[in-house]
């Protein structure tokens, strides 16, 4: 083994460099993401933001503010009560977790909270922050559709604490799956598409294959009545 120009050249000729195979598997699982001490501060601001929004949701009525609203006193008084009610009633407050829950999931996929992973790829981290926020806002409307179908308005209207619990606590872990996994939120809204997507049922089908049959059969005969036509005149 010898060392000439900075490199270790074996017994066999070869060097000690890693093989080009092995650079690349290293890199396969190296480190893609690199955090900004911004990203950790806000990540830990809407973490503090989640855990206030998900009490004050589950134990402050909004009812009250909601009546005074319709005849505050002042300007003052009133933006006190928008807050209250933006920040306490059930449909914003949910709305609000999903999006903290999608930016958090975003951000524990960054961290690699669940250890390395293979499809990693390196990207903006704004663009993929933005694009967690608008998953988050998927995942509010169509808890908000589902619920309002299932159980009616009074879901948000009339909401107990057990309800707002079930609902926002549900809301919120879909929506960090759906920012930690983005792949998990694509297999939603395919099957989301596939429930959605109009599929021409078995009447629809048996007066479009009639229609084929009337027009082939109509157009056959045309062709018929041309050809006889012709060898008549011949």
């Amino acid at each position: 083994m010898r060392i000439f120009n900075g490199e270790v050249e074996l017994d066999n000729g070869t060097n000690g460099a890693a093989k080009p195979e092995a650079n690349g598997r290293a890199q396969k699982f190296a480190p893609q993401f690199h955090i900004s001490v911004l990203e950790v501060l806000v990540g830990l601001l809407f973490l503090g933001t989640w855990v206030v929004l998900f009490a004050a949701g589950g134990i402050i009525g909004t009812q009250p503010y909601r009546d005074r609203l319709t005849h505050p006193e002042n300007f003052t008084v009133a933006l006190q009560l928008w807050f209250v009610v933006l920040t306490c009633y059930t449909a914003t407050n949910v709305a609000a977790l999903c999006f903290l829950s999608s930016y958090l999931g975003t951000l524990g996929r960054r961290t690699r909270i669940g250890g390395q992973e293979r499809n990693d790829v390196r990207a903006d981290a704004f663009g993929q922050y933005t694009a967690a926020v608008m998953r988050g806002f998927f995942v509010y409307v169509g808890m908000v559709s589902g619920t309002v179908a299932l159980t009616g308005p009074q879901t948000f209207t009339n909401t107990s604490p057990e309800t707002y619990l079930r609902l926002a606590a549900t809301a919120s872990l879909i929506s960090f799956l759906a920012g930690y996994k983005p792949q998990l939120f694509s297999r939603l809204q395919g099957r989301l598409d596939d429930m959605v997507a109009d599929k021409p049922t078995v009447s629809e089908h048996s007066q479009t294959t009639m229609v084929t049959e009337h027009t082939t059969r109509a157009v056959v005969d045309k062709e018929k009545s041309v050809i006889a036509a012709d060898n008549r005149d011949r």
